[in-house]
């Protein structure tokens, strides 16, 4: 390993490819931001630790060009921390932390270091959609018929949900074209109460009017997902959250992927920081807030290499069906990126490849539109820059 990085520290970024040299304007002030590589931990049972050492000794000829893109992003806009985790052909290839899970207590990101999930949360809940309708699940059925909870203006089928096409708002003052939602002071989107299912996290907003007519367009919508997470809880006959146990974090052995559950502590869960409109910001801290009110939305965690796994089963058609994989209206490729505070996530799946690529962060940068680098942000662009050493 050792002399692996020796070799990797003389590689000059003369030889990063244009897709990679496309992040390696950086400022001399910039170049603060420290990169660590995957390193054992003592604390990590020892089978993640056995995986990180084979995954290290991987002779992967792209790994040199690939550490330069991700080292170069991370340094022009000043990251704290990123894991990225790539699959091939039902492997993973590569698996690295970049820079700090925790600043304060120099603690570095790594392959295991635990990122939050955001909006990438729902493709997972997508395919625990699918997997309940190969059970019964019928997404032509109404809402209301599974969660009858839900108030008589709730008219949508379950299929809407999944697609965006409820009617059910998006977070208050949303300016999504043609997709705008009001900004009523009387309606709440978070709540510090830990909901124990998704079925309880509706009250948060079920009362609030429908924005359209359900099926006459699709408005992306986080409160959505929430609504359908209860239709999964009615139809498994579980919550939420026991149902990612049985079929993800236990059913495929993805300990990582999991709901986030505020007051409960994990020595390998990343610090969160604040959004950044700046790339010259500090990075200061954020306050954990409570994701109960949205898990099936925006509120799991996970490491890139459990993500990554996941994203290998989808591919392989040995959890997403080639039926289901065409119902939810998923291409070759598909991509999905996430952002809330303290996170900025993406996954890529590349089917006929067989490529899975999993970027995760613990910061949230949207730049201001006067900024000269607006529009060159967000962890996708780097994940198609990836995607194009690759191939």
């Amino acid at each position: 390993m050792k002399t692996t990085m020796k070799i990797l520290a003389s590689v000059t970024l003369i030889t990063v490819s244009i897709s990679a040299a496309a992040f390696a304007q950086i400022s001399p002030d910039q170049t603060r931001a420290k990169i660590s590589s995957v390193s054992s931990n003592s604390t990590l049972p020892s089978i993640q630790a056995q995986a990180r050492r084979q995954i290290n000794r991987v002779n992967w000829e792209p790994k040199q060009q690939v550490d330069a893109a991700i080292t170069a992003y991370q340094n022009k806009f000043n990251v704290p921390g990123m894991s990225v985790a790539i699959a091939q052909k039902g492997k993973i290839v590569y698996a690295r932390g970049f820079g700090f899970a925790d600043i304060a207590k120099q603690q570095k990101a790594d392959s295991a270091t635990v990122f939050r999930l955001a909006s990438v949360s729902k493709p997972i809940t997508m395919v625990l959609t699918m997997r309940q309708v190969e059970k019964g699940l019928s997404l032509d059925k109404p809402a209301r018929s599974y969660v009858p909870e839900l108030p008589r203006h709730h008219t949508y089928t379950v299929g809407h949900l999944l697609k965006h096409q409820s009617g059910i708002r998006h977070y208050r003052g949303s300016k999504r074209p043609n997709c705008e939602v009001p900004n009523n002071p009387n309606w709440k989107d978070s709540s510090n109460t830990q909901y124990p299912t998704a079925t309880d996290a509706t009250k948060l907003f079920s009362q609030d009017p429908l924005m359209f007519k359900p099926g006459s367009k699709s408005c992306y919508s986080t409160h959505a997902y929430t609504v359908l997470g209860a239709v999964l809880e009615a139809s498994s006959k579980q919550s939420f959250s026991k149902l990612v146990n049985q079929e993800l974090t236990q059913g495929l052995n993805l300990p990582s992927l999991r709901p986030e559950v505020i007051n409960q502590t994990n020595s390998k869960r990343a610090n969160i920081y604040k959004n950044k409109n700046d790339i010259n910001d500090k990075n200061i801290p954020a306050n954990r807030d409570n994701l109960s009110w949205k898990y099936p939305g925006g509120g799991l965690e996970s490491n890139s290499v459990d993500l990554a796994k996941f994203g290998i089963k989808v591919i392989d058609g040995s959890f997403l069906s080639p039926q289901a994989k065409q119902q939810l209206g998923w291409g070759n490729v598909f991509t999905y990126s996430g952002a809330q505070t303290g996170a900025e996530s993406h996954i890529r799946l590349e089917f006929s490849k067989g490529i899975v690529i999993v970027l995760l962060s613990n910061q949230r940068i949207s730049l201001d539109e006067d900024d000269p680098n607006q529009g060159q942000e967000g962890v996708g662009r780097l994940a198609k820059a990836i995607s194009d050493i690759i191939n």
